[in-house]
């Protein structure tokens, strides 16, 4: 019984942490968005580099590799 009270209030604490988390939000997404670009660009990159490294065998930063 007690399990079926707490689990009530779960999803007012979700609403509640998502317009806390909306609310921090006083930029627009426009500004920063060559940012996340530039960002998801260079996690894109080491994430194929280190795959490369490890499943192909290829290490680009080798410098014995032409």
């Amino acid at each position: 019984m007690k399990r079926i009270r707490r689990l009530r209030f779960l999803p007012a604490l979700a609403v509640a942490m998502l317009a806390l988390g909306l609310g921090a939000c006083t930029r627009s997404i426009g500004e920063d968005l060559s940012q996340k670009g530039q960002v998801l660009q260079r996690d894109f990159n080491h994430a194929y580099d280190t795959f490369s490294k490890y499943f192909f065998n290829h290490d680009p930063d080798d410098p014995y590799l032409d």
